[in-house]
């Protein structure tokens, strides 16, 4: 009876270790079949992603059929890279960022503001870190909140220097004051109408906020920031 107890034993460590390596096998080819399925949607998304970049242009951002074209190609992405972003838990930190990039094309502020949070958190790449602070600025701007906008896009503002040679947030900050000012935005104009603030107002105050910012040593602009304020007032007379 003994030896019928210890081969029976044997018998179910056998299978026993049959059951996990089989397990294991399929955990391995789930996995393997799962990164292949991301590896396929990230190729498609890329043309995808810089035909949505190629078409953020703010003088087209009136026509009604340039903006479902964005909308209709934008939320075709976010279902790409939310799928993409599931499947392959090892790299989401960089699908974050383009979930994020796509809801601000597509002028969803407050998702891709979300987006980008997630993906500062738990990041080590500090250009990304970087630019989702400079974007989470630029996302807060179109939505009327300044103050909140400046948190941000002063953090930008201190990382770029940090780690280059020369301040690549500040620029384009003072270019998205001008495009606001230029191109109005529907949605902005309506926030702002609603606080007694005109456009052109709320454009200069960005970039007198911009002004003590831009004394570091690290920014470089072929017009002094001050000439830019007075040419834009004059566009608010």
């Amino acid at each position: 009876m003994l030896g019928v107890s210890c081969n029976f034993n044997h018998m179910q460590k056998l299978l026993f270790s049959f059951i996990v390596f089989s397990l294991l096998s399929c955990s391995a080819k789930s996995q393997s079949a799962t990164k292949e399925k991301s590896d396929v949607l990230f190729k498609e998304s890329v043309p995808l992603f810089m035909d949505l970049l190629m078409m953020q242009k703010p003088d087209l951002d009136s026509s009604k059929i340039h903006r479902d074209s964005i909308n209709t190609l934008a939320n075709i992405l976010i279902a790409k890279y939310l799928e993409i972003y599931y499947l392959d838990s090892i790299n989401n930190k960089s699908t974050e960022y383009y979930i994020a990039d796509c809801y601000r094309f597509n002028k969803q502020y407050e998702k891709a503001i979300y987006w980008y949070q997630h993906e500062i958190k738990g990041s080590t790449n500090e250009n990304n870190i970087k630019s989702s602070f400079e974007f989470i600025g630029q996302s807060f701007l179109y939505l009327g909140e300044l103050d909140s906008a400046m948190y941000y896009i002063k953090t930008a503002s201190f990382l770029s220097e940090k780690s280059e040679n020369i301040n690549q947030v500040l620029p384009n900050i003072i270019a998205c004051a001008k495009i606001i000012l230029k191109y109005p935005d529907p949605k902005l104009s309506e926030i702002l109408k609603a606080k007694g603030i005109k456009t052109c107002q709320y454009s200069i105050e960005i970039l007198k906020r911009l002004e003590p910012l831009t004394k570091s040593k690290t920014f470089f602009s072929p017009e002094p920031i001050m000439t830019t304020i007075a040419n834009e007032e004059k566009k608010c007379n």
